[in-house]
């Protein structure tokens, strides 16, 4: 007669057999959700060369074998699907918000926008600074310059964020437009003044399970890009959005803060953005380096003969933006934030009629962080206007 303690062990050993086995056998008959977890799996760890490795492999190892065990994005998937209608999050990097919109948290809990840690004299002094000599050095060769600031998506929906959300008026991008504006060092232009009124009776702007805005979203703030450079001289006025083609919405289409939950498949997404087939048909794009990719350094000649040409520093957000800027330029010179919010070298290479640093509002102090020095008449203005700003901090030269 077997006792009720072996069964008890034979039970538990049988179920963690089947389990495991369970693990292996489940990608052979289900598909896996897409999973994107925004950093590098655990590999196998190198052999161990003497006692005291044997720790750190031990670790290593488990988190080699917790990383490739073939069931977890399943299981990842699964229970971030059945947690996110609470609010709960299985990501470090997203933050679930109400109705089920997803949010990017860069490990600051949306500080940016929250102003925390809070704009300082120094940094804004250092932005209004390189602002005001890039400003300088363009208009020393005939050339404007804009910085234009997309809005982070839980500024322009903070109802949609978690409850303990709170927007800041103070944040750098509600204030660094109007300092400069005071300081005469160069313009910055925050969209949010544009998406602001529709986002109130839309959600569309953004889509809810990706970080960028929408091509409904880009095309508002085009008209307001456009309407800024036409006032500067440059360019003409924004078509409306009729003139363009929604693309469909696609189950891979942009879908970032779904994919880092691995729930994309659990959801129904509804990103869409824009095309014009008629401009894009007369593009010719040359790359200037090895990387071919959307990121790398390029010039796009448009077949639009005798319009200005536009040199664009930019981040991600100008994936939706871009198509409804052909018909307006010649030629557009395109660079990624990543290789640096100041070419030089390009600006005297191609001599564009316009350089545009495009980059999403929570980046525009460290976007401004480089440059040439501007003018002493100019110092003295920012300095006075950054003193006016925050009047109980002092200014180290």
């Amino acid at each position: 007669m077997v006792s009720s303690h072996t069964w008890h062990w034979r039970a538990l050993i049988g179920l963690t057999v089947l389990t495991l086995a369970g693990g292996f056998l489940l990608p052979k008959i289900a598909v896996a959700p897409e999973l994107d977890e925004q950093r590098v799996l655990a590999t196998l760890p190198a052999p161990i060369r003497g006692p005291g490795d044997l720790e750190d492999y031990r670790n290593e190892l488990n988190a080699y074998v917790a990383d490739r065990f073939p069931a977890r994005p399943y299981l990842i998937g699964w229970l971030n699907a059945a947690r996110m209608p609470f609010g709960v999050s299985g990501s470090g990097k997203v933050i679930v918000g109400r109705d089920g919109w997803l949010f990017y948290d860069n490990d600051t809990h949306l500080g940016e926008i929250r102003n925390d840690p809070p704009l300082g004299a120094p940094t804004a002094r250092e932005a209004m600074y390189h602002l005001a000599g890039r400003t300088e050095y363009l208009q020393q060769r005939g050339i404007k310059y804009l910085v234009v600031s997309p809005p982070q998506k839980e500024a322009l929906y903070p109802q949609l964020a978690p409850y303990w959300f709170k927007a800041s008026a103070q944040r750098p991008a509600m204030v660094l437009p109007g300092m400069a504006r005071a300081a005469q060092a160069g313009d910055i232009l925050y969209l949010y003044d544009f998406l602001q009124e529709p986002a109130k009776s839309s959600p569309g702007l953004f889509s809810r399970h990706d970080t960028h805005w929408t091509g409904l979203g880009a095309h508002y703030g085009y008209v307001g890009m456009m309407n800024r450079l036409k006032a500067m001289g440059v360019g003409e006025d924004p078509r409306p959005l009729s003139d363009f083609q929604a693309n469909p919405v696609a189950l891979w289409g942009p879908r970032d803060l779904a994919m880092m939950l691995g729930v994309s498949s659990f959801v129904k997404l509804t990103y869409q953005d824009h095309s014009d087939k008629q401009a894009e048909g007369r593009l010719n794009t040359i790359f200037l380096g090895e990387n071919r990719s959307w990121t790398g350094p390029q010039v796009v000649d448009t077949g639009q003969a005798g319009k200005p040409v536009l040199m664009m520093s930019r981040d991600s957000f100008s994936n939706a933006l871009v198509p409804f800027l052909y018909s307006h330029f010649s030629r557009l010179i395109l660079t990624h934030n990543q290789d640096g919010t100041w070419r030089e070298d390009l600006i005297n290479r191609f001599h564009p009629d316009v350089v545009v640093l495009e980059v999403i509002e929570s980046g525009i102090p460290a976007s401004l962080g480089d440059g040439p020095q501007p003018s002493e008449a100019a110092k003295a203005r920012i300095d006075a206007v950054v003193k006016a700003q925050f009047p109980l901090q002092s200014m180290p030269r």
